[in-house]
């Protein structure tokens, strides 16, 4: 039989009394988890509340007011209330976070910055495990879940604070390997639109022409704009658009193929089984007869998804 025991020295610590009151007064208002992909619109937004955000895996891009960030695995982003932001994808392996919305946080910003990006690799082991167990109790919503979840808040600041000092604010980038900070930042709106637009509008005529005029941008910069945005072009989004619903009218309705064409927005049969094709590899009657045992479904009258 072995046995350890390890002293607690009150010397070690390196957080004063003044930041565990800033810890203290912290109220937990939210967790979330998320996995970022080149599908999800991105919208400049802010918060009232502080929110921290925790990079688990991959890459990504966290625009904060004129500066973009680098995010990568175990990076931490703190956003104060009421300050623009959003995020964006890369081409890499998608960004996966947990994310924290912090009420009553006066976080004690050392830099003119609007953020604070921490890289945690030193102290991942301390801190995920906190994290997995907030989003564990946020999910199930057990009891006490109030009250262990304030704890585990107050615990992860305290981990915080006691590697800023030295590594505050050390990864930032205010260059896009696409686009430079400003451009992507007064994009952002009018990609949105676009983006807006042809979701619910995929079943019309549409060209880049026409989304431009509708952003009011020129269209080779909406084009390059949306593309380092959402990870595709937007003519591009738009085919995958028509594609996503035609798949959806193969396996639940008896529509012929020329009837799913005009209905998504193909100008002809031949070209939407050409298009269907290139982008599934396989042509709309094999794709039908493989997602429905070989069975016709009933028509569904009037349902675009």
């Amino acid at each position: 039989m072995s046995s350890n025991r390890y002293e607690i020295s009150r010397s070690s610590s390196s957080v004063s009394n003044e930041i565990m009151k800033i810890i203290q007064k912290a109220e937990i208002q939210y967790i979330g988890e998320a996995l970022y992909e080149n599908d999800w619109q991105s919208i400049t937004h802010y918060h009232a509340c502080t929110e921290l955000f925790y990079c688990l895996s991959g890459t990504g891009r966290l625009a904060v007011k004129n500066k973009i960030l680098s995010i990568s695995s175990n990076d931490l982003v703190l956003v104060p209330p009421h300050i623009d932001h959003t995020e964006y994808g890369t081409s890499g392996e998608p960004m996966r976070y947990i994310v924290l919305g912090i009420s009553n946080f006066d976080f004690p910003f050392t830099t003119e910055t609007d953020y604070t990006l921490l890289q945690c690799n030193a102290i991942k082991k301390h801190i995920l495990p906190i994290l997995y167990m907030l989003v564990q109790h946020g999910r199930e919503n057990s009891t006490c879940c109030v009250e262990v979840c304030q704890k585990l808040l107050e615990i992860l600041l305290v981990q915080t604070f006691c590697i800023l000092p030295s590594t505050q604010n050390k990864k930032i980038n205010t260059s896009s390997p696409d686009l430079t900070v400003e451009q992507l930042h007064c994009s952002t709106k009018e990609c949105a639109a676009a983006y807006r637009y042809i979701n619910e509008h995929f079943n019309e005529e549409i060209t880049l022409d026409s989304l431009s005029e509708l952003a009011h941008i020129n269209k080779y910069y909406l084009s390059h704009s949306f593309k380092s945005i959402y990870g595709i072009s937007p003519i591009r989004y738009l085919l995958e658009r028509r594609i996503d619903e035609s798949k959806y009218l193969l396996k639940n309705t008896n529509h012929s193929l020329i009837q799913i064409a005009e209905m998504t927005g193909f100008s002809s049969s031949s070209y939407f089984s050409q298009s269907f094709r290139r982008v599934t590899k396989q042509t709309p009657s094999q794709y039908r007869l493989s997602n429905t045992n070989g069975s016709m479904p009933k028509t569904l009258k009037n349902n675009f998804v």
